[in-house]
């Protein structure tokens, strides 16, 4: 992976619950730490031509409410054919709730933020669980401050790396995964609320054993 590209919320897709300015910076700075170049952008045009430069890393970071969005078809589109021809992507928190109604998206990632059923408890420390995979072998549980997102449509197929129960309903609730799909790699972070999440150590070394082990 020598160069990465994200997309972020608050220009095309925006929504009022989120500063992914911020988040989005934050998880730049720490691929960038990996001595890899990264490009932020916020609108889809840009976006789409960037992909045409094959990215070694494509991000989505952002969201844009329950409702279709006009650039849904086009960057949604762009997105999967990325990961196909064999890329690498990476999607962050709401993003799961991105592209309502496309399921070839949703099988993409294997999951899905369902509004009015998916949840979380307010933004708080809660403890991360390390799954049994080897990619995140050595690692101990830790704390984060975030939204312990839960109740998402999910897959089968789903390669864990961590989990919580944090949720009050006291299951288990996968937080990190990876989906491969065509001849690319899928991995999926439910974290991510805001850009201290990303400056938590625990949250920095699971997404690099995660991206740089895809």
């Amino acid at each position: 992976m020598r160069t990465a590209l994200v997309f972020s919320g608050g220009g095309d897709y925006a929504d009022p619950w989120h500063p992914y300015a911020e988040s989005s910076e934050q998880l730049a700075e720490l691929v960038r730490s990996w001595g890899v170049d990264v490009e932020v952008t916020d609108r889809v045009a840009p976006t789409i031509d960037a992909l045409a430069d094959r990215p070694g890393l494509f991000v989505l970071n952002a969201g844009a409410g329950s409702d279709p969005h006009p650039g849904d078809a086009e960057l949604a589109a762009a997105a999967i054919s990325y990961v196909e021809d064999g890329g690498t992507l990476l999607v962050v928190h709401l993003s799961t709730g991105l592209f309502p109604g496309d399921d070839a998206w949703e099988d993409l990632i294997g999951g899905r933020w369902i509004w009015n059923e998916s949840g979380h408890p307010d933004h708080g420390t809660f403890t991360v669980q390390i799954g049994a995979d080897e990619l995140v072998s050595g690692l101990g549980d830790f704390a984060i401050a975030d939204e312990s997102y839960a109740r998402l449509r999910l897959h089968d197929g789903l390669r864990v790396l961590a989990w919580h129960s944090h949720d009050p309903d006291g299951a288990r609730h996968p937080l990190l995964w990876l989906r491969p799909r065509g001849l690319g790699m899928v991995v999926v972070d439910l974290l991510g609320h805001d850009g201290a999440s990303f400056g938590n150590a625990g949250h920095r070394v699971l997404l690099e054993r995660a991206l740089n082990r895809a």
